[in-house]
């Protein structure tokens, strides 16, 4: 492997591992981006479920007991979100400000 190769994978391990700063890249990435950042790697993949699972989480809270219930009713069922569904999880501008006004 090049060094700029180890350089690159090791400043995007430090990203990665930094949930805020992952996070705030998420909340200004398009669903398209966040998921290609996710096949990346199977490390990557799972801080994509984290960050996807916080999204649904600060959605469902008003109707559901948060994530966990809406993840275990989609689950038991064998149930998939749409795909309007998955932009309007994307769609961070309403969220975001109710997530940093609570």
């Amino acid at each position: 492997m090049s060094s700029s190769f180890v350089a690159y994978r090791s400043a995007t391990s430090k990203i990665l591992s930094t949930m805020e700063i992952l996070e705030t890249i998420f909340d200004h990435s398009d669903l398209e981006t966040i998921v290609s950042i996710g096949q990346t790697s199977k490390y990557a993949a799972g801080k994509v479920l984290w960050y996807l699972h916080q999204r649904l989480h600060l959605l469902s809270k008003e109707s559901f007991d948060g994530g966990d219930e809406l993840t275990y009713i989609l689950q038991a069922c064998d149930a998939v979100v749409s795909r309007s569904a998955a932009l309007h999880i994307s769609d961070h501008s309403s969220v975001i400000a109710e997530a940093h006004e609570t």
